[in-house]
């Protein structure tokens, strides 16, 4: 069996990469003769999934990054070709059932070839089918958007839908949706797809006011019960960042973005990098320290939590005290380091749930509904903070009341629901399967 998995975006964002580990660790589990290719933005990246097929994704058409961290866009003419020859390979093979050489490139060809030849399609979980637009654009805008960029996010669920590949699409989190064009193409991919997993019930909510949401169902994120890595090689880790944690009664781990760089509209920044720095200082005040964990650090500066990450030490009252992890290890290596915290500020939300993985309890600072929604879930919600609102103030306080916890019942008891949970989507994903098979013969 051939299993196409689509929208995986980069390695390097390591909380991506244990949604990556985690679902092929689940398919390697159920399916263990199954042919597996996916897309990645970057084939430089293939190393991280040797046992898989690594093809471009339909982004990489789009954008590529250079070793100064720029970005370097294909030209508008460009991708309305790529976008007729798209078109053209879904007509032509619905009329013939036969794929056919749209490409000279072998890269985009590759795409093409592995949609043609998928018994599969799932859909990477995560949350990538949301608006980066705070407010609802003209059509005009709409449009522009849609065929600059969209359609090739999209356009990796649209053709195998449209050449009439079964697809799943494993827990997501969706929204916001402010724009119409948008709105209706995510509408007719769920109704579309065979089974769509939402990872919080804001998601689900969403679908339900699309009137899309029949085949839609809740489960958590496939990071949960990701298993752990080596906790010497974590000591050795952090003792590379010069942390001892001898020296210490208490040691909290913090990770942080630069929300303003990525959403449209944002400027709290430096009010939210100001509640970071109020909470460290108060955190080494107490005799604890901060470590400063980069969980995603692409070539793309905004992507990039060192750059983040050394600012806040700067702006920390005593930096002596405050440290950087900037190796990349593996997520299941990442998760055995944040287990080395006795507390964590977690505004990446895999680092909140590494974090839990680990037994550590935690505070979450939400940048989109899906940490409000997958906190809430564990019956978290009270520990989770606004980056539009939070303040400093607010946050101090958050972490006085987090101190008086040594661990988080609700996240325990949710993580073990989570690991629960994954054998009913294997389940669900054989009965996909075994349906498709039927209706071919």
């Amino acid at each position: 069996m051939k299993i196409l998995l689509v929208n995986q975006k980069t390695s390097l964002n390591r909380g991506d990469m244990a949604i990556y580990n985690e679902t092929l660790r689940l398919l390697r589990r159920s399916f263990p003769e199954s042919c597996i290719v996916m897309t990645l933005r970057g084939r430089e990246e293939e190393n991280s999934f040797p046992d898989c097929t690594i093809i471009n994704s339909l982004e990489s058409w789009v954008v590529s990054v250079d070793s100064s961290g720029q970005e370097k866009f294909t030209s508008p003419l460009q991708r309305i070709v790529d976008i007729i020859r798209l078109m053209f390979f879904v007509i032509y093979y619905r009329m013939s059932g036969r794929k056919i050489r749209c490409f000279f490139d072998y890269k985009k060809q590759a795409f093409l070839d592995a949609c043609a030849s998928a018994d599969f399609v799932l859909g990477c979980g995560g949350g990538y089918l949301y608006d980066e637009y705070d407010s609802p654009q003209s059509v005009f805008s709409e449009l522009i958007r849609l065929f600059a960029w969209d359609m090739f996010v999209l356009g990796e669920m649209l053709v195998p839908l449209a050449i009439g590949k079964p697809l799943v699409l494993l827990p997501q989190s969706i929204g916001p949706l402010r724009t119409r064009l948008k709105k209706h193409i995510i509408s007719w991919i769920v109704r579309k797809a065979n089974l769509t997993f939402v990872r919080e019930r804001e998601s689900l909510y969403l679908l339900q006011k699309l009137g899309c949401s029949q085949r839609a169902m809740y489960m958590p994120d496939l990071a949960f019960g990701l298993p752990e890595g080596d906790r010497e090689l974590a000591e050795i880790l952090l003792k590379r960042a010069g942390f001892d944690r001898a020296r210490y009664s208490f040691c909290v781990g913090m990770t942080a973005i630069d929300w303003s760089a990525q959403q449209r509209g944002f400027y709290r920044q430096a009010m939210y990098e100001q509640s970071l720095v109020a909470c460290i200082d108060e955190i080494t005040c107490q005799g604890g320290a901060v470590v400063l964990f980069a969980q995603c650090a692409t070539l793309l500066p905004a992507w990039n939590d060192r750059i983040v990450n050394r600012r806040l030490k700067a702006a920390a009252r005593d930096p002596q005290h405050v440290y950087l992890v900037e190796d990349l290890p593996e997520p299941e290596q990442l998760q055995s380091l944040y287990g080395l915290m006795n507390y964590f500020v977690a505004t990446r939300m895999h680092s909140a749930i590494l974090a839990m993985n680990a037994g550590v309890p935690v505070i979450t600072i939400g940048y989109l509904h899906k940490s409000r929604g997958i906190m809430r879930e564990a019956n978290l919600a009270e520990w989770c903070f606004d980056i539009g609102t939070v303040t400093p103030g607010e946050l101090v306080r958050g972490f006085h009341r987090l101190r008086l916890l040594t661990v988080q019942d609700q996240a325990q008891k949710y993580v073990a629901f989570a690991v629960r949970s994954k054998k009913a989507l294997v389940v669900l994903l054989q009965l996909v399967i075994e349906r498709r098979a039927y209706c071919v013969h």
